[in-house]
């Protein structure tokens, strides 16, 4: 003989609510882990939040004077669709920029012999070398025609004595500006390999087309390097894990 369906299944088990509010907070966890920890994870904890919101609601129909706050389960299944939606959405569009970008594969290694340094860059780029009086330029382009982003690597000599602050503001003292230029970071920080650096990010709202620039400055002797990103202020915020590995793939080989 079956118990009816209002019935408790089993004499050990008393209402309660835990179950729903057990799915809740997997919601809950879903959204602080999209915020929190990145996409990947969101879409990870979803794939079990969303069946066991599921599996709650199904018992809880079975079972309603059991499984008890059954809406809150159903809050729990609509967040962790919203999160699982929502991460997933953006890793789908986070692959659309990188194909865009030509940033998939594996980085490449270019290694500047003569001046001792090497640095990664996207595999599916090109390297580009402008020597001016003073200052050596490689710049790494798209091999095709992409939206605007590029990196670089500038050696220049320093007078004696000058230290990355001062090389920082002189190199801002330097820079063509309009009444609108706008100086978003001018700070000393740390980057593996060297003793120190300095960062200076702008943009100059007045350009036919808006850019970002974010340089680091690194001392090695009597040299300074310059590691430049530019790109579209929008596309720097969607690809900042891939300039941050050029800007801090820096290295001397000599």
């Amino acid at each position: 003989m079956t118990n009816p369906p209002n019935a408790p299944h089993s004499r050990w088990v008393r209402p309660s609510p835990i179950y729903s509010l057990s799915a809740f907070l997997a919601a809950i966890g879903v959204l602080t882990f999209r915020w929190a920890l990145g996409p990947w994870m969101a879409v990870s904890l979803a794939l079990l939040a969303i069946p066991y919101c599921l599996w709650v609601l199904g018992r809880g129909t079975l079972y309603p004077h059991i499984y008890r706050a059954r809406w809150l389960a159903s809050l729990g299944l609509l967040l962790s669709f919203m999160g699982f939606s929502d991460a997933a959405g953006r890793l789908a569009y986070q692959g659309l920029w990188r194909r865009a970008f030509q940033l998939g594969g594996n980085d490449a290694l270019f290694q500047e012999d003569r001046e001792g340094w090497s640095v990664h860059y996207p595999g599916l780029w090109k390297p580009y070398d402008a020597r001016t009086n003073g200052a050596t330029t490689f710049l790494f382009k798209p091999n095709r025609l992409t939206p605007a982003m590029e990196f670089s690597v500038t050696r220049r000599a320093l007078p004696a004595k000058t230290n990355l602050e001062t090389a920082g503001l002189n190199f801002l003292l330097a820079l063509p500006k309009s009444g609108s230029t706008k100086i978003l970071t001018q700070r000393s920080i740390p980057y593996p390999g060297a003793p120190g650096a300095y960062e200076v990010v702008y943009e100059d709202p007045d350009q036919l087309i808006l850019l970002r620039h974010r340089l680091i400055f690194l001392l090695n002797g009597g040299d300074m390097f310059v590691l430049s990103v530019v790109a579209v202020p929008v596309w720097m915020e969607r690809l900042s894990a891939e300039s941050e590995r050029f800007l801090f793939s820096f290295r001397q080989t000599t």
